[in-house]
Protein backbone atom coordinates (compact mmCIF):
# COMPACT_ATOMS: atom_id res chain seq x y z
CA UNK A 1 0.00 0.00 0.00
CA UNK A 2 2.97 2.39 0.47
CA UNK A 3 4.91 1.42 -2.80
CA UNK A 4 0.83 2.71 -4.43
CA UNK A 5 0.99 5.71 -2.25
CA UNK A 6 4.38 6.48 -3.31
CA UNK A 7 3.55 6.65 -6.48
CA UNK A 8 0.26 8.28 -6.64
CA UNK A 9 1.25 11.08 -3.88
CA UNK A 10 4.98 11.32 -4.15
CA UNK A 11 6.62 14.00 -2.06
CA UNK A 12 3.33 15.84 -1.44
CA UNK A 13 3.83 19.62 0.48
CA UNK A 14 2.77 18.28 3.57
CA UNK A 15 2.01 15.36 5.68
CA UNK A 16 -0.28 15.93 8.70
CA UNK A 17 -0.13 12.18 11.22
CA UNK A 18 -2.47 12.00 14.47
CA UNK A 19 0.52 10.89 16.63
CA UNK A 20 4.68 11.22 17.02
CA UNK A 21 4.41 7.12 16.60
CA UNK A 22 2.10 7.71 13.22
CA UNK A 23 4.72 8.81 10.78
CA UNK A 24 5.70 5.90 8.62
CA UNK A 25 3.05 6.74 6.32
CA UNK A 26 5.00 10.64 5.50
CA UNK A 27 7.86 9.20 5.60
CA UNK A 28 7.15 6.90 2.81
CA UNK A 29 5.59 9.36 0.35
CA UNK A 30 8.79 11.21 0.98
CA UNK A 31 6.41 14.17 2.27
CA UNK A 32 8.93 17.87 2.05
CA UNK A 33 6.77 18.85 5.59
CA UNK A 34 5.48 15.99 8.11
CA UNK A 35 3.97 17.74 11.11
CA UNK A 36 1.86 16.14 14.07
CA UNK A 37 -1.30 16.96 14.92
CA UNK A 38 -3.40 14.95 17.48
CA UNK A 39 -6.65 14.42 16.91
CA UNK A 40 -9.21 16.37 18.97
CA UNK A 41 -13.00 15.22 20.36
CA UNK A 42 -15.99 17.61 21.56
CA UNK A 43 -15.68 17.67 26.08
CA UNK A 44 -17.90 14.90 26.35
CA UNK A 45 -18.49 15.82 29.71
CA UNK A 46 -18.15 19.61 30.22
CA UNK A 47 -19.52 19.55 34.30
CA UNK A 48 -16.18 16.71 35.07
CA UNK A 49 -15.34 18.88 38.07
CA UNK A 50 -19.11 19.42 39.48
CA UNK A 51 -19.93 15.79 38.59
CA UNK A 52 -17.36 13.28 37.59
CA UNK A 53 -14.86 14.53 39.91
CA UNK A 54 -16.59 13.98 42.57
CA UNK A 55 -18.05 10.66 41.75
CA UNK A 56 -14.46 9.91 41.31
CA UNK A 57 -13.74 10.52 44.53
CA UNK A 58 -17.02 8.60 46.13
CA UNK A 59 -15.75 5.29 44.60
CA UNK A 60 -12.13 5.91 45.38
CA UNK A 61 -13.52 6.20 49.23
CA UNK A 62 -15.14 2.93 48.49
CA UNK A 63 -12.20 1.00 47.23
CA UNK A 64 -9.90 1.70 49.88
CA UNK A 65 -12.67 0.90 52.39
CA UNK A 66 -14.06 -1.90 51.10
CA UNK A 67 -11.38 -4.93 50.18
CA UNK A 68 -14.83 -6.99 49.12
CA UNK A 69 -16.11 -4.18 46.39
CA UNK A 70 -15.84 -5.41 43.54
CA UNK A 71 -13.63 -3.63 40.47
CA UNK A 72 -15.53 -2.23 37.36
CA UNK A 73 -13.74 -3.00 33.96
CA UNK A 74 -14.90 -1.54 30.95
CA UNK A 75 -13.91 -2.09 27.16
CA UNK A 76 -15.72 -0.11 24.88
CA UNK A 77 -15.12 -1.04 21.12
CA UNK A 78 -16.58 -2.60 18.71
CA UNK A 79 -15.72 -6.37 19.00
CA UNK A 80 -13.19 -7.19 16.33
CA UNK A 81 -10.30 -9.67 17.24
CA UNK A 82 -8.37 -6.64 15.78
CA UNK A 83 -9.75 -4.63 18.39
CA UNK A 84 -8.48 -7.29 21.12
CA UNK A 85 -11.90 -8.28 21.84
CA UNK A 86 -10.52 -11.98 22.79
CA UNK A 87 -7.61 -10.01 24.63
CA UNK A 88 -9.68 -8.94 27.18
CA UNK A 89 -11.31 -11.52 27.68
CA UNK A 90 -8.53 -13.72 28.09
CA UNK A 91 -6.83 -10.96 30.13
CA UNK A 92 -9.75 -10.98 32.84
CA UNK A 93 -9.81 -14.55 32.83
CA UNK A 94 -6.57 -14.72 34.14
CA UNK A 95 -6.75 -11.93 36.42
CA UNK A 96 -9.67 -14.08 37.74
CA UNK A 97 -7.85 -17.46 38.35
CA UNK A 98 -4.66 -15.30 39.88
CA UNK A 99 -7.61 -13.84 42.70
CA UNK A 100 -8.91 -16.90 42.97
CA UNK A 101 -5.32 -18.80 43.57
CA UNK A 102 -4.80 -15.29 45.83
CA UNK A 103 -8.42 -15.65 47.58
CA UNK A 104 -8.49 -11.77 46.83
CA UNK A 105 -12.09 -10.99 48.31
CA UNK A 106 -13.18 -8.72 45.16
CA UNK A 107 -14.99 -9.45 42.35
CA UNK A 108 -14.57 -8.12 39.11
CA UNK A 109 -17.38 -6.55 37.12
CA UNK A 110 -16.57 -6.58 33.53
CA UNK A 111 -19.11 -4.73 30.41
CA UNK A 112 -18.22 -5.16 27.32
CA UNK A 113 -19.76 -2.42 25.08
CA UNK A 114 -20.46 -2.28 21.43
CA UNK A 115 -20.96 -5.18 20.51
CA UNK A 116 -19.74 -8.53 19.36
CA UNK A 117 -18.80 -8.25 14.90
CA UNK A 118 -19.77 -11.73 13.29
CA UNK A 119 -16.17 -12.74 11.98
CA UNK A 120 -15.68 -12.73 16.20
CA UNK A 121 -18.56 -14.20 17.61
CA UNK A 122 -17.98 -18.13 17.52
CA UNK A 123 -14.52 -17.65 19.54
CA UNK A 124 -15.72 -15.46 21.91
CA UNK A 125 -19.02 -17.30 22.72
CA UNK A 126 -16.14 -20.26 23.56
CA UNK A 127 -13.73 -17.75 25.42
CA UNK A 128 -16.42 -16.71 27.27
CA UNK A 129 -18.35 -20.32 28.61
CA UNK A 130 -14.58 -21.12 29.31
CA UNK A 131 -14.08 -18.02 31.30
CA UNK A 132 -17.43 -18.47 33.16
CA UNK A 133 -16.40 -22.83 33.89
CA UNK A 134 -13.04 -22.07 35.05
CA UNK A 135 -13.74 -18.63 37.39
CA UNK A 136 -14.91 -19.62 40.55
CA UNK A 137 -18.88 -18.88 41.42
CA UNK A 138 -19.26 -14.74 42.27
CA UNK A 139 -15.95 -13.69 41.43
CA UNK A 140 -16.65 -12.06 37.53
CA UNK A 141 -19.81 -10.68 36.87
CA UNK A 142 -20.12 -10.09 32.57
CA UNK A 143 -22.48 -7.61 30.87
CA UNK A 144 -22.84 -7.06 27.41
CA UNK A 145 -24.07 -4.39 25.92
CA UNK A 146 -23.97 -3.49 21.92
CA UNK A 147 -23.67 -0.26 20.16
CA UNK A 148 -23.90 2.82 23.15
CA UNK A 149 -24.32 6.31 22.78
CA UNK A 150 -25.68 9.28 24.34
CA UNK A 151 -26.88 8.76 28.17
CA UNK A 152 -25.78 5.16 28.12
CA UNK A 153 -22.43 5.74 26.82
CA UNK A 154 -22.42 8.37 29.61
CA UNK A 155 -23.09 6.21 32.23
CA UNK A 156 -20.24 3.72 30.49
CA UNK A 157 -17.46 5.70 30.97
CA UNK A 158 -18.99 7.69 34.57
CA UNK A 159 -19.29 4.19 36.31
CA UNK A 160 -16.52 2.42 35.29
CA UNK A 161 -13.50 2.01 37.39
CA UNK A 162 -11.09 1.60 34.41
CA UNK A 163 -10.96 1.37 30.68
CA UNK A 164 -9.40 -2.25 29.30
CA UNK A 165 -8.29 -1.21 25.60
CA UNK A 166 -6.89 -4.06 24.42
CA UNK A 167 -6.87 -2.77 20.33
CA UNK A 168 -3.87 -4.39 18.24
CA UNK A 169 -3.53 -1.45 16.03
CA UNK A 170 -5.10 2.31 16.61
CA UNK A 171 -3.44 5.27 14.26
CA UNK A 172 -4.53 7.35 17.18
CA UNK A 173 -7.02 5.78 19.70
CA UNK A 174 -10.03 8.27 19.98
CA UNK A 175 -11.45 6.18 22.61
CA UNK A 176 -8.26 6.25 24.96
CA UNK A 177 -8.60 9.88 24.42
CA UNK A 178 -12.45 10.17 25.12
CA UNK A 179 -11.42 8.02 28.87
CA UNK A 180 -9.20 10.98 29.18
CA UNK A 181 -11.75 13.28 28.99
CA UNK A 182 -14.21 11.50 31.64
CA UNK A 183 -10.86 11.12 34.16
CA UNK A 184 -10.66 6.88 33.78
CA UNK A 185 -8.00 5.15 34.58
CA UNK A 186 -6.31 3.33 31.23
CA UNK A 187 -5.22 0.02 30.77
CA UNK A 188 -4.12 -0.69 27.49
CA UNK A 189 -2.11 -2.44 24.71
CA UNK A 190 0.89 -0.48 23.70
CA UNK A 191 0.16 0.15 19.81
CA UNK A 192 1.24 3.11 18.41
CA UNK A 193 -1.82 5.60 18.36
CA UNK A 194 -2.47 4.87 21.95
CA UNK A 195 1.05 4.92 23.55
CA UNK A 196 0.93 8.78 21.64
CA UNK A 197 -2.36 9.17 23.47
CA UNK A 198 -1.63 8.14 26.84
CA UNK A 199 2.39 9.26 26.94
CA UNK A 200 5.10 6.53 27.09
CA UNK A 201 5.50 7.15 30.95
CA UNK A 202 2.27 5.48 31.10
CA UNK A 203 2.40 2.62 33.97
CA UNK A 204 -0.39 0.52 32.48
CA UNK A 205 0.86 0.07 29.18
CA UNK A 206 1.63 -3.82 27.74
CA UNK A 207 3.05 -5.58 25.27
CA UNK A 208 -0.22 -5.92 22.43
CA UNK A 209 -1.60 -9.22 22.76
CA UNK A 210 0.36 -10.10 26.34
CA UNK A 211 -2.49 -11.19 28.08
CA UNK A 212 -0.36 -12.22 31.27
CA UNK A 213 0.90 -8.55 31.33
CA UNK A 214 -2.84 -7.72 31.04
CA UNK A 215 -3.79 -9.31 33.46
CA UNK A 216 -0.95 -7.83 35.58
CA UNK A 217 -1.59 -4.59 34.54
CA UNK A 218 -5.19 -4.56 35.60
CA UNK A 219 -4.32 -5.56 39.42
CA UNK A 220 -1.64 -3.22 39.79
CA UNK A 221 -4.03 -0.01 38.45
CA UNK A 222 -6.43 -1.88 40.91
CA UNK A 223 -3.95 -1.72 43.96
CA UNK A 224 -3.42 1.85 43.06
CA UNK A 225 -7.17 2.79 43.47
CA UNK A 226 -7.58 0.99 46.54
CA UNK A 227 -4.59 2.67 47.86
CA UNK A 228 -6.31 6.27 47.09
CA UNK A 229 -5.74 6.76 43.59
CA UNK A 230 -9.11 7.46 42.09
CA UNK A 231 -8.45 11.24 42.15
CA UNK A 232 -4.76 11.40 41.42
CA UNK A 233 -5.56 9.45 38.12
CA UNK A 234 -8.86 11.10 37.17
CA UNK A 235 -7.04 14.81 37.59
CA UNK A 236 -4.10 13.79 35.54
CA UNK A 237 -5.92 12.29 32.71
CA UNK A 238 -8.16 15.39 32.77
CA UNK A 239 -5.62 17.72 32.20
CA UNK A 240 -3.85 15.83 29.48
CA UNK A 241 -6.89 15.79 27.46
CA UNK A 242 -7.87 19.57 27.79
CA UNK A 243 -4.01 20.03 26.82
CA UNK A 244 -3.90 17.83 24.59
CA UNK A 245 -7.27 16.70 22.93
CA UNK A 246 -9.68 18.75 22.90
CA UNK A 247 -11.29 19.50 18.85
CA UNK A 248 -10.66 23.66 19.43
CA UNK A 249 -7.02 22.64 20.03
CA UNK A 250 -7.03 20.41 16.95
CA UNK A 251 -8.65 23.11 15.05
CA UNK A 252 -6.00 25.87 15.82
CA UNK A 253 -2.82 23.28 14.96
CA UNK A 254 -4.34 22.51 11.66
CA UNK A 255 -5.47 25.53 10.67
CA UNK A 256 -1.75 27.06 11.63
CA UNK A 257 -0.11 24.59 10.10
CA UNK A 258 -1.81 24.90 6.51
CA UNK A 259 -1.72 28.57 7.02
CA UNK A 260 2.33 28.44 7.34
CA UNK A 261 2.20 26.08 4.42
CA UNK A 262 0.12 28.29 2.12
CA UNK A 263 2.54 31.35 3.26
CA UNK A 264 5.56 29.44 2.22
Amino acid sequence: ARRASRLVLSRPDLSVSVGSRSTADAVAVRSRQSVVVPNGLDDPCPRFREEVLPWRAGQGEILRRDPASPLRVLFLAHGTEQKGVLDAVRAVGELCRRWDQERKPSPVEFTMAGGIAASATARFEEEVARLEEQTNAGRLVIRRLGYVAGGEKARCWRDHHLLLFTSRWESFGLTVAEALAWGLPVVAAASVGVRGVLGEGHPHLCPVGDVGALAEAIAACDSDLRAGGMVAWARRHRARFLRCFRLRCHRRAICRVLCDVAGR
